[in-house]
């Protein structure tokens, strides 16, 4: 697995993949690029785009989500008014918020989902309510009202759908838990054919989801990349994080993706299965062996050097046996 770019922190999350009946990834990240563009601005209040932009980004300057990445890779005009801002408050799955003086005049201001950013700037606007259904959208806005939003695009990972198809042919369910607008998730689940989605779902949310999938009796593969994931995989009977993902995803996690081709999810749980094959196997014939020849040994009827020859061939078969597993 190792040589396929996967690594297994032990030989029970080995063992407990070759059980797995539900599949549950997040999206950003991990079935999608995870290189988000913010493809367009739209202007909720008074504030010119080009600020909106610069107060963001301001806010965002500390993280390391694929969000603010979007926010940060956007470029600014020149002669914009000098921002200060104060001490960060993260709402992990909501949204970033601070107290920002700009040109003399200070305002806490907040970044995220619709609901965290309605806290601080009130009900959104209902002539603007319409594109928060357009996707994956972050909105900025002050204690003055919204001021913007950011509508935000993703790619599918190349060799996801086929990833998917595998999978539901070896008869696992597939589910996506997102913190994105429904629209945005619904596409991503239609285009993969995925059995269940759930989107605009905090941490909280995705960590109750797999329990209730657990309470059903199954056994739950979580594959995710971000911070927001960490309680998720540590919940899941086996967790899988992308390497490229946060750092506090990857320590957690029972399994790593070292590459961004899921194409490896078939493979790794194949190679689990086989390899749960190949013990029993082994097992087996060393049971049925030393029932067999022990006795034998013990009561006198087989030689020393034969049963210690036995015994020799016998290892070189279940190590022969076990080497079955290198061959692709």
């Amino acid at each position: 697995l190792a040589a396929e770019g996967v690594l297994v922190s032990g030989k029970q999350s080995l063992e407990t993949l070759a059980q797995i009946d539900d599949i549950v990834f997040d999206k950003t990240g991990t079935l999608t690029k995870g290189v988000l563009l913010v493809s367009r601005i739209i202007g909720l209040g008074r504030l010119k785009n080009d600020e909106a932009l610069a107060v963001a980004q301001v806010l965002e300057r500390q993280s390391e989500h694929p969000v603010a990445r979007a926010i940060l890779r956007c470029p600014l005009s020149d002669g914009l008014p000098h921002i200060r801002v104060g001490q960060r408050v993260n709402r992990v799955g909501h949204g970033v918020s601070a107290q920002i003086d700009i040109g003399g005049k200070t305002l806490v201001w907040a970044l995220g989902r619709a609901g965290f950013v309605a806290e601080t700037a009130g009900t959104l606007p209902p002539d603007a309510a319409h594109i928060a259904h357009e996707g994956s959208m972050v909105f900025l806005g002050n204690s003055e009202g919204f001021q913007t939003a950011f509508l935000l695009e993703d790619g599918i990972k190349d060799g996801a759908a086929g990833m998917a198809a595998e999978l539901k042919k070896r008869g696992m369910r597939l589910h996506l838990l997102s913190g994105d607008r429904t629209a945005a998730v619904a596409h991503v689940a239609a285009q993969l054919g995925l059995d269940e989605y759930r989107a605009e779902a905090a941490p909280e949310d995705k960590l109750a989801y797999v329990e209730g999938l657990q309470r059903q009796g199954r056994k739950v593969l979580m594959v995710g990349d971000g911070i927001n994931d960490a309680p998720v995989l540590a919940r899941a009977d086996v967790s899988a994080a992308v390497a490229g993902g946060a750092d506090v995803a990857r320590d957690g996690a029972d399994v790593v993706l070292l590459g961004d081709d899921m194409g490896v999810l078939p493979l790794m749980i194949d190679q689990a299965v086989r390899t749960r094959a190949v013990i029993r196997q082994n097992l087996s014939w060393a049971s049925a062996y030393n029932i067999i020849a022990v006795p034998l040994a013990v009561l006198g009827y087989v030689k020393p050097w034969i049963a210690a020859l036995g015994m020799s061939a016998s290892s070189l078969l279940v190590l022969g046996n076990a080497l079955r597993l290198l061959k692709k």
